[in-house]
């Protein structure tokens, strides 16, 4: 009828109007921007806690990121990814929020369950921070969603202004109410707090001129029987994202067994700028993904390899000048943000190494991901977990601190390896359209 019809004409004006995709060179610079800023804001609420408070505070910051994390990012289930590079012919975006959603909760409860039992020796410092942070993680993992939205609609300025006004914002509600209280769950509560007034700000203008903002009304509508497909396919890339986040962890929480928790505070508060900047990083795959996906859906090979091969060059350039700025002023540096006690050039040269062959190797996972080749991904990520724990077992009673950074070197080692093998079975299978590899 006639309303069918304005009806139809109002939805194409409104795709018309939609704002246009950015260059691909514009994307990955707004995500290095965004990812950067938002980097260092974390980084930031590290060293206001070495700063202001004692180096069990950090350690205990330490043990609770190795906790919250990786269940997170397991929660997560790299949707953001799978969204991005999903032809969206048998599931909508309301599908990947109503999962993402439902995982979140299942993540606090089951945190909640393992902080009353597995953490209970660890005292109130311990088991309060961990609940704390989870609140973080629970605001930024919906927060990642809309991220996947604007990914796919190619605009990663918003993902960059999102990021930045999140952390600054972020930072800024931790740092005001631990300096006033010294009291650290509180602070992350206010951090969380922050973040959900950043994206209701940001987010949902955006997803506005996007005409993609959600009806939480129809996300809660999903069928569960749809909901638990999307969970299966999606399941080897989330547990790809859990084992390479908890790759990072392990090291941590076997090092909590065999030294107090300064020592922790110590490794952890080095080890976190390998996570700020394999966030960054990241920025380079995310503004890629829905081109490398257009490439492989359309079996165009040399697309799909030079744009590969510009991606790791570019990240190769930047973890070799990481390298090169800990060698000249790592010292110096660590002196600044966390003080004299924190000062350790050998074990910040032996993790700022294995983050730069890390980031090195990132956009083979986004590769990897654009194919659809989840099961490889997983296997990628479950064998670096599985070596950096058994190095980890060995090395961390003799070594220590330094025993736990050469157990993420050797799990770096055999993760580029094994990226490096899968991305070219990939790019030898790319002979015709709609590749991909959801069975192997």
């Amino acid at each position: 009828g006639n309303g069918d019809h304005r009806g139809r004409c109002l939805e194409k004006g409104r795709l018309n109007m939609a704002p246009q995709a950015l260059s691909l060179k514009r994307n990955v610079l707004y995500g290095l921007i965004g990812n950067f800023a938002f980097a260092l804001t974390q980084w930031g609420i590290i060293a206001v806690v070495a700063r202001l408070g004692s180096p069990e505070e950090v350690g205990a910051v330490t043990i609770a990121t190795a906790l919250v994390t990786p269940i997170f990012f397991l929660a997560a289930m790299s949707l953001r990814e799978g969204h991005s590079v999903d032809d969206l012919t048998e599931f909508t975006p309301d599908h990947y929020y109503a999962l993402i959603l439902t995982n979140s909760l299942v993540a606090m409860g089951l945190i909640s369950v393992l902080v009353a039992t597995w953490y209970g020796g660890q005292g109130a410092l311990v088991q309060l921070t961990t609940l704390g942070f989870m609140l973080v993680k629970f605001v930024g993992t919906q927060a990642n969603m809309n991220y996947g939205v604007f990914q796919r609609a190619q605009r990663i300025d918003y993902v960059a202004i999102s990021y930045v006004a999140r952390g600054v914002l972020g930072l800024a509600g931790f740092a005001a109410i631990y300096a006033s209280t010294g009291i650290l769950w509180l602070a992350f509560a206010a951090e969380a707090l922050m973040w959900f007034a950043a994206q209701w700000v940001f987010d949902q203008r955006f997803l506005t001129r996007l005409g993609a903002r959600r009806s939480f009304a129809r996300v809660l509508q999903v069928s569960p029987a749809s909901l638990w497909k999307l969970f299966c396919w999606m399941l080897p890339l989330g547990l790809a994202g859990f084992f390479m986040n908890a790759t990072a962890s392990a090291p941590r929480l076997v090092l909590a067994q065999h030294v107090d928790l300064a020592q922790v505070g110590i490794f952890g508060a080095i080890a976190y700028i390998n996570t700020a900047l394999v966030t960054v990083s990241n920025a380079i795959g995310s503004a890629s993904a829905a081109r490398l996906r257009g490439a492989v859906r359309n079996g165009r090979r040399k697309a799909f390899m030079s744009l590969s091969v510009k991606l790791v060059a570019l990240s190769s350039l930047i973890g070799a000048s990481m390298i090169f700025a800990v060698w000249i002023a790592g010292p110096l540096m660590l002196r600044i943000f966390y003080g004299e006690y924190y000062a350790d050039q050998k074990l910040f040269l032996l993790i700022i190494t294995a983050t730069a062959i890390w980031v090195a190797a990132a956009p083979l996972q986004f590769a990897l991901t654009a194919g659809h080749a989840y099961w490889r991904r997983l296997g990628v990520s479950i064998s670096a977990f599985t070596t950096t724990v058994v190095s980890a077992l060995i090395l961390v009673p003799e070594h220590g601190i330094y025993g736990a950074g050469m157990a993420l070197l050797a799990g770096v080692g055999i993760r580029i390896s094994l990226l490096g093998y899968f991305f070219l079975r990939l790019y030898q299978s790319i002979d015709g359209p709609q590749q991909a590899e959801t069975g192997s």
